[in-house]
């Protein structure tokens, strides 16, 4: 019975999916997530695993402490999501393959929380991302399309890099596929811990991998970004816990490396957040900003691996912290659009934004402060004790994120769609259970948190949004002044410098490329032969052979390099 479950709670959103499309399944993806919470009301944190011989490899799926605690929290964002995504009368006739991407991305996401084999973890990582291109550019529009072309872009890209890695991780693991086999296969080899170092990383918007996200967050509808920043860039978070070597041998020089760019990323991405104009934008940068916490505790448990049963415990927690508000802060945004104004309870969803916001911004009393109290014991381990005074002022940051958000949202015109009351209550009911947060999970001294740095950031947030109220002439030049997305910009002038000096080269490409299609198009079968043919629109994918051959002879360069 349990193993059904299990199956039952990531295929039964993937079934629904083949008849979402039709408008009397307007309610499918509200009952998508139904096995999952069954599955947290049932079986204990610790079920045996549950094997299906026949399918892949033999795939394997069981429920652990950790995967009890990510399942959690993203089924209740999913199960929250989905009322607004069930929301006919906001999405019109688009709401169908919104529907299907929605439980398609939901299927993949609870697939690989619940996995306990590498293969099956790498199927519904790739499952979820490849199907919420669908819930970026389902809209259709030129800005939702080119934000869904970089998304998928990049999402591909981590997912060669994550198949290169495990592959390589289980060559040094004699084949085996579990998780831990894996894990210390990672731990057997550099270029695997870098390709799934990698391959995650893009997911959590890891330095120098995240110009995706505020891209794709500011142009993504904000019902469907929620989920976006919530349980799904945590299954980049989910995906080192399982398959990087913590607890094992010391790796420092990792370690640190991920410390500093835990680093740039809370102090970068908070100063880039506030040139931004998009709500999307703003809470993007924001994320990058959170997730570089994330990134720096990792390292310090690579540099001491004594620290990783309290780590994991602390990672896990701020994890589920940050995808609950940080949900909520999106949901907020989409019922502040398109609530009726005239209606009563619309002065009710800029109270509960300011409440997120001042969770997110790690005040007293709320989840934030229980989050960072649980991760003191990473910040002050040997010579980083200095780290928690760095994220304090981080903190300032933050709170500084949120006063620019509230400010856009406040001048934000009304939608000329309006979002159903079921929305509001749905998104009323997570904030009742981020609120009860710090209650449950934590005692008074865990959730008291610190004051001053809240203070310092509205003594600092008040006198600027004086400013740009009385004087907006003098704040305008600082807004848009770091586009979305940031190097993709800085870089234009450097890929136009390479475009020029690679100019022969491109040619010889070109040439090349056009030899090879004309050959293609010589030996494929005439016109009148392709009438019948049920293959012939694979053969037309030509650029579909040149890939995979791409990928092949990648991974062999790979497996010779070991």
């Amino acid at each position: 019975m349990s193993g059904l479950l299990l199956i039952a709670a990531w295929a039964w959103p993937l079934a629904l999916a083949a008849v979402a499309h039709r408008p009397g399944f307007w309610w499918s993806p509200m009952v998508g997530v139904i096995p999952a919470l069954l599955v947290l009301a049932v079986l204990p944190t610790e079920s045996a695993p549950f094997v299906i011989p026949w399918m892949l490899f033999g795939a394997t799926f069981a429920l652990d402490t950790l995967g009890w605690a990510f399942l959690a929290f993203s089924s209740l964002l999913w199960a929250v999501t989905s009322v607004f995504v069930s929301d006919r009368q906001r999405w019109g006739p688009r709401a169908g393959r919104l529907r299907v991407f929605f439980l398609l991305a939901m299927g993949g996401n609870l697939m690989l929380i619940l996995a306990a084999d590498g293969i099956s973890f790498f199927v519904g990582f790739a499952l979820m991302g490849l199907a919420a291109y669908g819930l970026v550019a389902h809209q259709g529009g030129e800005q939702r399309r080119r934000a869904g072309r970089l998304y998928l872009a990049w999402t591909i890209v981590g997912e060669v890099a994550l198949f290169s890695g495990l592959v390589l991780a289980a060559h040094q693991a004699a084949g085996h596929l579990g998780l831990a086999a894996l894990a210390a296969g990672a731990a057997e080899s550099q270029l695997a811990f870098l390709l799934i170092l990698m391959g995650f990383g893009i997911k959590a918007a890891l330095p120098g991998l995240h110009p995706w996200l505020p891209v794709t967050y500011g142009h993504a509808p904000s019902a469907t970004a929620a989920i976006l920043s919530s349980a799904m860039i945590k299954a980049g978070l989910l995906g080192w816990l399982r398959f990087l070597p913590l607890g094992g041998e010391p790796l420092p020089i990792w370690g640190e490396t991920l410390v500093w760019l835990g680093l740039i990323a809370v102090f970068g991405a908070s100063l880039i957040g506030l040139t931004q104009r998009l709500p999307g934008a703003i809470l993007g940068y924001s994320s990058i900003a959170k997730m570089g916490i994330l990134v720096l505790g990792l390292g310090l448990i690579l540099i001491d691996p004594a620290l990783a049963p309290a780590g994991i415990l602390a990672l896990t927690l701020f994890a589920a912290h940050h995808a609950l508000v940080k949900g909520g802060l999106f949901l907020g945004v989409e019922l502040r659009r398109n609530l009726p104004r005239p209606s009563r309870v619309a002065p009710l969803v800029p109270i509960g934004l300011l409440g997120l916001a001042l969770a997110l911004s790690d005040a007293p009393w709320s989840s934030g402060a229980l989050a960072k109290h649980q991760l003191e014991p990473l910040l002050t381990s040997g010579d980083w004790a200095w780290l928690k005074s760095a994220l304090t002022w981080a903190t300032v940051g933050t709170l500084l994120l949120m006063a620019r958000l509230l400010w856009v949202l406040w001048r934000l015109p009304a939608s000329e769609t309006t979002t159903s009351p079921a929305g509001l209550w749905a998104w009323g009911l997570l904030l009742v259970v981020i609120i009860g947060f710090p209650f449950v999970l934590g005692e008074g001294q865990d959730w008291s948190g610190t004051a001053w740095p809240l203070a310092i950031g509205i003594a600092i947030a008040i006198p600027f949004a004086l400013l740009a109220w009385w004087r907006p002439h003098w704040t305008r030049g600082l807004i848009g002044l770091i586009p979305p997305g940031d190097i993709l910009v800085v870089a234009r002038p450097l890929r136009r410098l390479v475009a020029r000096r690679l100019g022969p080269v491109r040619g010889l490409w070109n040439r090349a490329r056009a030899a090879g299609i004309g050959l293609l198009q010589r030996i494929r079968p005439s016109p009148s032969d392709t009438n019948h043919d049920p293959e012939r629109a694979l053969r037309d994918w030509v650029m579909v052979g040149v890939l995979w051959l791409g990928i092949i002879a990648l991974l062999a360069i790979l497996l010779l390099a070991q």
